[in-house]
């Protein structure tokens, strides 16, 4: 995975992002790597839009077969409310939207 500096939209920062290399993933990585590196990929987009809304730089994207069935920010500082982290609104948009029985196939990917 290359990393290539980008700024923040409100702090200035440089934060290293990962994206793929110019010629795409390497031929031997397995199928498993390269979904996770997408998704963690995708946590790092929601984390610079969280930041872009004035939450914390956290994002939470839970998947199941390499699909993504729910995704969230922070909602912190907007809520005034320490309990509204990105997992817990993942995980609880997920449980209805697929139900709680089959949270068990899903993986939750969030940057910290």
């Amino acid at each position: 995975m290359v990393f290539q500096p980008i700024a923040t939209p409100k702090s200035g920062l440089i934060t290293d992002i990962p994206r793929p290399p110019a010629g795409g993933f390497a031929a031997s990585a397995s199928l498993r790597e390269m979904t996770d590196d997408a998704m963690m990929v995708r946590c790092i987009e929601l984390s610079l839009i969280a930041v872009k809304k004035g939450e914390y730089p956290f994002g939470t994207v839970i998947a199941r077969d390499g699909e993504i069935v729910a995704e969230a920010i922070n909602r912190t500082v907007r809520q005034s409310d320490v309990s509204r982290h990105a997992e817990v609104i993942a995980l609880a948009q997920v449980q209805k939207t697929i139900g709680r029985s089959k949270l068990r196939h899903c993986t939750l990917y969030t940057n910290i």
